[in-house]
This record gives C-alpha cells, sequence and structure tokens, in this order.
C-alpha cells in the first residue's frame, strides 16, 4: 500500500466519525460514551477483542472449509497491509474502532431502534456494516456475526467505548497477525 493510500483508508475511517458525529449533533441525539459499564468499559473492549481474534484464528487455523475460504483474501490482505508500520496499523484500526461504530451503532443502530424492534435494528445496521465490508460470501457472513455482537453488547451496555476499543483493537491484532504473523493463521503460509 502506499502513502496516498494509506491516506484516503485512514480519511475514509475517520470520515465515518466526523460524518456520524455532525449527524449526531444536529439531531440533538446523546452519545453515550461509557453506559452501564462505566470505567471498566475499556477492559471490557479488550477482552471482547482479543476472544474475538482467538475465536476467528482458532476457526482459520482448526476448520479445513474456513482455511480454503478465506485463504486468498488473507493473502491479499496482507500483500496490501505488509508495508504498513504498527503506527499506521494503530492509527488505521484506532479511526475504524471510533468511526465505524459512531456511525453504525451509536447513529444507525439507535436511530433504527426508534423506529423497530431493536432485534431488527441490530440485524440491519449488521447488513450494512457487512456489506460495506464485503470481500466475499464467507467474508461478509463472519463480519455480520461480528457485528451483530457489537450491536448486541452495544445494546446491552450503550457504552461507545466498550464497542468502539472491542472492534479497533480487534482490527489492530488481525492487522498484526496477518502481515507480520501469518503463519499463525494458515500453517502453510510463510513468515
Amino acid at each position: 500500500m502506499n502513502r496516498k493510500t494509506f491516506w484516503l483508508l485512514t480519511l475514509f475511517e475517520g470520515g465515518l466519525g466526523v460524518v456520524a458525529f455532525i449527524i449526531l449533533c444536529l439531531t440533538h441525539r446523546p452519545i453515550p460514551l461509557l453506559g452501564s459499564t462505566g470505567p471498566s468499559a475499556w477492559a471490557w473492549g479488550i477482552i471482547g477483542a482479543l476472544l474475538t481474534y482467538v475465536a476467528l484464528a482458532s476457526g482459520l487455523r482448526f476448520w479445513p472449509y474456513l482455511q480454503r475460504k478465506l485463504t486468498g483474501h488473507i493473502q491479499q490482505l496482507r500483500q496490501l497491509f505488509m508495508p504498513l508500520t504498527l503506527l499506521q496499523f494503530a492509527l488505521m484500526a484506532t479511526l475504524a474502532g471510533l468511526g465505524e461504530e459512531l456511525l453504525f451503532r451509536v447513529l444507525l443502530q439507535s436511530w433504527l431502534d426508534s423506529w423497530m424492534p431493536i432485534s431488527l435494528a441490530i440485524i440491519f445496521s449488521s447488513l450494512i456494516f457487512a456489506a460495506m465490508h464485503w470481500l466475499s460470501l464467507t467474508y461478509f457472513i463472519l463480519t455480520l456475526i461480528m457485528s451483530i455482537a457489537f450491536g448486541l453488547v452495544y445494546h446491552a451496555t450503550q457504552s461507545y467505548v466498550l464497542v468502539a476499543t472491542w472492534h479497533g483493537l480487534y482490527d489492530f491484532i488481525a492487522l498484526v497477525v496477518l502481515t507480520r504473523q501469518a503463519h499463525w493463521l494458515l500453517p502453510t503460509t510463510s513468515r
């Protein structure tokens, strides 16, 4: 990935958050930072990211079907992100967690919840989230499941900090492992 592409992706992720923030301000909707979790939101977000990564990595490592379906994507993403530094990963992942969760959970899911049952609000916002991350049907389904988990946790806790931490840290771990330790995910991948 060249510098221009990196900055375009980073600005896009940050821009999602800015747009969501402006809409929230214009519509006088609150941004529930800690929700019912209080200061432990950070810790729960870290735990969520670690558990999600372990679950996905275990599925990739030990489930041949998932390996077959995602190996090509992993190799493409690895080549794309390989040139980036840890600081660039941190910036991109942080902005993805902050921006996407502000847009999909705090704004979209909460708005849909005012028009329909929460179960449908979570499903619809998660379908849009997964569609924006489309690489294949398998990747879409995995992203949809993860988004539904974010949506359920956000609904239960009303903690933006928790889901943004979870999402951002998961992305950071996934990017680092993908580019620096891909053999952890796929035994046939060279270091």
